[in-house]
């Protein structure tokens, strides 16, 4: 708390280093911390800018612009992050819950079919996968999907999710 005051009264005094792509960073986090998120985007932008490669700079630019209610801006940043680094989990994750957070189910469920192939094992992965099929009265996939995640979920605790999942897509599938 106290280094995002000190950085925010660097800020405030307008004595950030303009070409510091980390200062412009830890500046983003700290406005994100005060609750400043349209400030926090602009400095996400900077950090973009001065960092035009930086896949990891264009998700948390995607994290502020959505929580500053930028929706259409938050997709099109992290979908540029995504193309740059297209195994990228943390730009394809971002992808998922920002297209499922916009009610765009079948783009979520694309984003998530590639974050399944970044990472295999991933057990929110496969729960995504499972839950959007069963939105888009996908059954049969929802069921694959829920028979995957009993494969790679260890703990047993969680088998009975898997089940209850895969009961639902048999019941969807016979409607």
């Amino acid at each position: 708390d106290d280094r995002y005051d000190q950085v925010l009264g660097l800020y405030d005094a307008g004595e950030l280093e303009p070409e510091g792509a980390d200062a412009w960073r830890e500046l983003a986090e700290a406005l994100l911390f005060a609750g400043r998120t349209p400030e926090a985007t602009d400095a996400f932008r900077q950090v973009v800018e001065l960092r035009p490669d930086d896949a990891a700079a264009l998700v948390d630019l995607a994290h502020a612009a959505y929580a500053a209610g930028n929706v259409d801006e938050a997709t099109a940043y992290v979908t540029q992050a995504a193309e740059r680094d297209p195994g990228n989990p943390a730009a394809l994750r971002a992808l998922v819950d920002i297209h499922r957070a916009a009610g765009r189910t079948a783009d979520a469920l694309t984003a998530a079919e590639r974050l399944a192939e970044a990472s295999p094992d991933d057990v929110a992965t496969a729960i995504d996968l499972a839950q959007l099929n069963l939105s888009l009265d996908r059954p049969q996939e929802a069921s694959a999907a829920f028979a995957r995640l009993r494969q790679i979920d260890d703990d047993p605790e969680h088998e009975v999710y898997a089940y209850h999942g895969m009961i639902q897509a048999e019941i969807q599938q016979e409607q």
